[in-house]
């Protein structure tokens, strides 16, 4: 499989609406962080959130959130997928409620790094994303009713997301946890298992991520640092050096 683009907690505007009626030679993978309205042309279907879908090629497409802002990741992938399709008996056209989606989000988080910085093997991570997604979807599991404690997993997605859309502002765990309504301990505890990453340094992917596309738009260094809420150029300079292996500079230069 070919990805052609990809966006992680991408969000839309309430009455957002997209209609394809014809997907071309393309697979599109949408994984709704938000309730929305399909379309499947004779009939609708209302999605909450966490519903997964492969739209096939050449397919019509079209959903909307015409009640709400709209809040999801997804791909676009060519190729030959109808192996693994097969492999994990998933259907094209279709919705799924994988088991802990909000792994989903974390995949394609680091399937959009890979794409973006196409390092040596890229693809190959890329692949065995797309493969992981599908085997969560194969198992078929309706989130609300696998979750022990729905509420609260519930919460603590509804505050990652808004973390994320906001992650210019001044986060600390503290805050998050206050907002959560829980205490800070059992606030990083669960937040850790459910999303498998501390919520600091989650916001501090979300931060480098934005930063890079921000660098490579032709912002400055210190515009980019103040711009994604590090605080300061030289913090932001020493993160992103530490978690890239390379200054801003410098990845920038690469990219030209």
């Amino acid at each position: 499989m070919k990805i052609t683009r990809i966006k992680s907690i991408w969000p839309e505007k309430k009455g957002f609406d997209v209609l394809r009626k014809n997907t071309g030679d393309m697979y599109i993978f949408v994984h709704f962080l938000s309730p929305v309205t399909i379309d499947y042309g004779l009939n609708a279907e209302r999605v909450k959130q966490g519903g997964c879908i492969i739209f096939d090629k050449f397919s019509y497409q079209h959903f909307s959130s015409p009640d709400c802002t709209l809040t999801h990741n997804w791909f676009h992938m060519k190729g030959d997928m109808e192996p693994l399709l097969k492999k994990y008996s998933i259907e094209t056209n279709k919705i799924y409620y994988p088991e802990n989606d909000e792994h989903i989000t974390v995949i394609i988080q680091n399937m959009e790094i890979e794409f973006m910085i196409q390092k040596p093997h890229w693809e190959s991570i890329c692949d065995l994303g797309i493969e992981e997604i599908l085997a969560r979807m194969s198992r078929e599991i309706d989130f609300s009713a696998a979750s022990p404690n729905p509420q609260k997993k519930e919460a603590l997605i509804r505050l990652r997301t808004k973390v994320h859309l906001e992650y210019n502002q001044n986060w600390t765990v503290s805050r998050m946890a206050k907002e959560a309504g829980m205490s800070e301990s059992r606030f990083y505890a669960d937040y850790s298992k459910i999303f498998g990453i501390a919520p600091a340094r989650d916001l501090q992917n979300t931060r480098i991520d934005h930063a890079k596309r921000m660098l490579l738009s032709g912002m400055s260094v210190a515009a980019v640092a103040e711009q994604t809420g590090f605080g300061s150029t030289y913090h932001f300079i020493r993160q992103f050096k530490k978690q890239c292996g390379i200054t801003p500079g410098k990845y920038v230069s690469t990219k030209a």
